[in-house]
């Protein structure tokens, strides 16, 4: 009996590669695009310790308190890829120990951010899809500021220098970036900003 084309072996094992092909190019959808995104900085506002992100957002946006002084310098930020999930996880179960994550964190390279003449590196990038709109986080263990200091561990929480972006899928959009922050890492994939923060930039006219 003749066996069909479709049966046999080597259409079987093309069927496979060609699977294993497109999973990792369905998976990157929800994702935003790796590559060089441009912004310009707005208002920065200090925040006090234990303020929060959101306290240094309406800040930044324009409450009492904010500075024109670093109004409209270019900030570029290159992503050459995005985090692992081993590397994620690595970070999430060291956010109580401060000089650990530090120390783990300056172990990995996912890009840079240009900020005047420095350049920051960015330690660690991830991207999340909610809503149409992709989240990308930032994260470095110097601060993303003109100093491009080391940060140091201090306190209880996991601290470092931290960029959010909110774009679409042209990359269009906007974020904060703030100089140094605790971070925390949801279950919803997100990494947010939360006591410690030292200033909150508001990043205008985010685009590819």
């Amino acid at each position: 009996m003749k066996r069909s084309f479709y049966a046999h072996p080597v259409f079987a094992v093309a069927v496979v590669l060609m699977i294993a092909w497109a999973l990792p190019a369905l998976a990157a959808t929800d994702q935003a695009p790796t590559g060089t995104y441009k912004a310009t900085t707005g208002s920065t506002a200090a925040t006090a310790s234990g303020a929060g992100a959101a306290a240094g957002a309406a800040a930044a946006g324009g409450a009492a308190g904010a500075s024109g002084a670093t109004k409209g310098y270019d900030v570029t930020m290159n992503i050459s890829g995005y985090s692992g999930d081993e590397e994620i996880e690595e970070l999430k179960a060291l956010v109580k120990d401060p000089a650990a994550f530090l120390k783990t964190l300056n172990g990995f390279r996912h890009g840079s951010v240009k900020l005047g003449n420095k350049s920051v590196p960015i330690n660690a990038a991830y991207s999340i899809k909610q809503g149409g709109k992709y989240h990308i986080f930032l994260l470095s263990a110097k601060s993303f500021d003109k100093s491009a200091s080391r940060i140091q561990a201090k306190g209880s929480g996991a601290a470092a220098g931290y960029i959010r972006l909110t774009v679409d899928g042209a990359g269009d959009g906007g974020g904060m970036m703030y100089a140094t922050a605790q971070v925390v890492f949801k279950v919803s994939g997100e990494i947010v900003a939360r006591a410690g923060a030292s200033t909150a930039t508001k990043l205008n006219e985010v685009h590819r």
